[in-house]
């Protein structure tokens, strides 16, 4: 199965801010730029020799291949053109995440996640989180400085000086699937809004069959960009366990705001917050949907939308799912 092909290594960062200073309620597009920023001042070179803006007219990364900032933060088009970040921030969320004013000395945590074929690329990017930072709303910026830098395996620990990514632990598709415990039925937590298109519309209802659509599209993306070669006949297959899946109670309200950038200005994100039930998953099914959580799905997943928490119910239906019932076919995907 072209899931057992995912892994990735997991990070977490914290910084300490130098002055008061007040942070947007929704951090996760603010910290991407800031890694971002940082990353491009670091390790963006145009044929080794003088720095350029890391894009050329077209505007992808003229060399994906040997600059960090192009392998990470503007990957150049691939895989099905334009393919997903191979990172994931994950922000804070809960009353840290909503929080607005930081006094001195105050610390903000957060975790990114590096997939496949980016680990090698880490030392890069822990060296552009050296020294100092600056993190703010809109056109304001306050400086911060750098505390710790922790690596996950199970619990975080102290990421040792000198470690080479080689050594880092790698959290492996099939770890995840361990632990996982299968129902035909489940709550899902959305943590972050989640930005998802129902037949190419924001204004549509949101259906069973496009959110494991999405889930399984995320891990598929992922794993042909940066983790191994797939065919196109186990991509089609995987794509079909969306297929009988459907939506049962939901609770869920649209949420938009503003996000700066130094590119683009100001201009709207937006997404579905709430609770949802899927039911009719395959077991099949259940892996990608628990590998979602990680990796989060929909639009702005690299920088945290799209963040849930699946829950299996203990009572499902009677019409409970049976892999019987459906057998995946290339015949029976949907145009």
């Amino acid at each position: 199965m072209l899931w057992k092909h995912l892994s990735w290594t997991s990070l977490r960062i914290t910084l300490e801010a130098e002055q008061d200073c007040r942070l947007p309620a929704y951090k996760g597009s603010m910290l991407r730029g800031a890694m971002g920023h940082r990353l491009q001042e670091q390790a963006c070179w145009w044929a080794g020799r003088e720095r350029c803006s890391g894009h050329s007219s077209s505007g992808n990364c003229q060399r994906p291949h040997a600059c960090a900032f192009g392998a990470l933060w503007d990957s150049a088009p691939g895989f099905r053109g334009e393919p997903p970040k191979p990172y994931v921030i994950v922000p804070p969320i809960g009353e840290a995440g909503q929080r607005l004013e930081y006094s001195a000395g105050e610390q903000i945590s957060w975790e990114i996640l590096l997939v496949g074929e980016a680990r090698p690329w880490a030392p890069w990017l822990l060296n552009s989180l050296q020294n100092c930072w600056h993190l703010g709303s809109d056109r304001s910026a306050w400086q911060t400085v750098l505390i710790e830098i922790e690596m996950r395996l199970g619990e975080f620990e102290p990421l040792p000086a000198g470690c080479s990514p080689d050594y880092w632990p790698v959290i492996e598709a099939d770890q995840i699937q361990e632990t996982s415990s299968y129902s035909p039925q489940a709550e899902l937590n959305f943590l972050t809004p989640v930005d998802i298109k129902t037949k190419g519309r924001r204004d549509q209802p949101l259906t069973g069959y496009e959110f494991a659509s999405r889930a399984v599209g995320r891990v598929v993306d992922l794993v042909a960009s940066y983790c191994s070669d797939i065919s196109a006949e186990e991509i089609q297959l995987a794509r079909q366990l969306a297929v009988p899946v459907q939506l049962g109670d939901e609770s869920l309200d649209r949420e938009e705001w503003q996000r700066f950038s130094s590119t683009h200005g100001t201009h709207r994100l937006t997404g579905l917050s709430g609770q949802v039930i899927l039911k009719n998953i395959s077991p099949e099914l259940w892996v990608y949907l628990q590998l979602g959580q990680f990796i989060h799905i929909g639009k702005g997943a690299s920088f945290g939308q799209g963040r849930y928490l699946l829950h299996p119910l203990e009572k499902p239906d009677r019409d409970e799912f049976s892999s019987e019932s459906f057998t995946p076919s290339l015949a029976s995907y949907p145009e």
